[in-house]
């Protein structure tokens, strides 16, 4: 499984719709799947068995949450990945989380 489809399945829970619906984001009706992805995070990428991700900052306030489900997301999907490391813009931090 790819981590494109496992992004795109997580940005597609009926958890992450409820946050963008409180939010007020929205897909571009028509979007393609993948595209979806973008609208939550900001930035993602792997490092070795590492994924590095930054959300956009409407989604930073509620990132405890947010994390919390995508790591129980990521450990049913991806058992080949061992850390989320989650960049913070505001204030700027890091937090690493042990999948």
């Amino acid at each position: 499984e790819t981590l494109t489809q496992v992004l795109t399945d997580f940005v597609e829970t009926a958890y992450c719709r409820r946050m963008c619906d409180e939010s007020k984001v929205q897909p571009l009706i028509g979007s393609p799947r993948h595209v979806r992805i973008g609208i939550m995070f900001e930035s993602v990428r792997l490092v070795d068995a590492k994924l590095v991700v930054r959300l956009h900052s409407v989604f930073e306030q509620r990132s405890e949450r947010l994390l919390e489900q995508f790591v129980k997301h990521l450990r049913e999907r991806t058992p080949e990945l061992e850390r989320l490391q989650y960049e913070a813009k505001s204030p700027p931090s890091t937090r690493t989380i042990i999948i």
